[in-house]
């Protein structure tokens, strides 16, 4: 009897640490990612109003050289939209000398046009027509092409007061580069706790090209806090000022075109978008090159340099 109670009760503590352990294995957890990206520490270069990050983010990167690089990079860019802008007025003047000219040798007098048959009359309002239509649509394609070469100037102009920051492009490898940080973070914790899955709870982010109205107080949060907390009021004035930080989520990514600051399930799960995709292109007998690149696409997907597969 006493043998039989004890392989219940040997059973019973198997099975409640089978239990625990199951539990413990498949345990949900969540990380903001928008929030810990906000709270980088590289985020103390970050322009708000910009959206982009200073140029003494990138690490051995001489600032007054690259700012002066930059300046002449932009000069040359503008002249080169400045030249294009020139040789399609020139196409335009040229266009309409060309015409004026055909139009000009075209022209009959009077007095002919009424000795002529109708069978001539009809070729030269053909050829008439021809000239005017060829023009027209000539001068149209080129009014079209001159408002968006003035509207690429316009737009271009916009970049002079970017000379002090990195590009939109260094800007999202920058992000890149964190978020490396902030996912080898998210493992270490994961391991340590034994997570079998984890959500990003910041997955809602909804990119804005809004104005940030917060101020970026980080710089003084790394570089001054022993002296800012010194003020009686200092902490509380420093954690309003990340709450307010922390909502400008949406704005702040706008340059952030890196898809895993915005990913659902960060841990575990399995990913079944592709499968789902080849299935119902099967359905549908879509070609075996076309699914082998879809499923090539979604590999690839985050090694994107430039829209190109590496």
């Amino acid at each position: 009897m006493l043998k039989k109670v004890f392989f219940i009760v040997a059973a019973f503590i198997l099975i409640s640490s089978a239990d625990k352990a199951y539990a413990q294995q498949n345990q949900f957890g969540y990380v903001n990612i928008a929030n810990a990206m906000l709270l980088h520490p590289t985020m103390q270069y970050f322009d708000s109003q910009s959206k982009r990050f200073r140029i003494e983010a990138y690490k051995g990167v001489i600032a007054e050289e690259r700012i002066e690089e930059n300046r002449l990079n932009f000069r040359k860019e503008m002249n080169r939209l400045e030249d294009e802008l020139k040789a399609l007025e020139a196409k335009r003047i040229e266009n309409e000398e060309i015409y004026a000219e055909r139009s000009e040798h075209m022209v009959i007098p009077d007095e002919n046009l009424k000795k002529m048959g109708q069978k001539e009359i009809k070729a030269y309002e053909t050829r008439r027509a021809k000239l005017d239509k060829d023009f027209y649509d000539e001068a149209d394609r080129l009014r079209v092409k001159i408002i968006h070469a003035k509207d690429r100037i316009k737009n271009y102009e916009k970049n002079a007061i970017y000379t002090n920051y990195l590009s939109q492009g260094e800007t999202s490898q920058l992000f890149s580069q964190m978020l490396d940080d902030v996912y080898e973070a998210v493992n270490a914790v994961v391991k340590r706790k034994k997570l079998a899955f984890v959500f990003n709870s910041s997955s809602e982010i909804s990119y804005t090209d809004g104005n940030v109205v917060a101020e970026n107080r980080l710089e003084d949060f790394f570089k001054n806090f022993k002296e800012t907390i010194k003020n009686p009021d200092g902490k509380t004035v420093m954690a309003a000022s990340f709450k307010s930080w922390l909502q400008e989520k949406n704005t702040a990514f706008w340059n952030c075109s890196d898809s895993r600051i915005s990913s659902f399930v960060l841990y575990g799960g399995e990913d079944l978008t592709v499968e789902v995709i080849d299935h119902i292109y099967a359905k549908y007998k879509i070609g075996k090159e076309q699914r082998d690149f879809i499923k090539e696409y979604f590999e690839k997907i985050d090694k994107l340099e430039d829209g190109r597969f590496k």
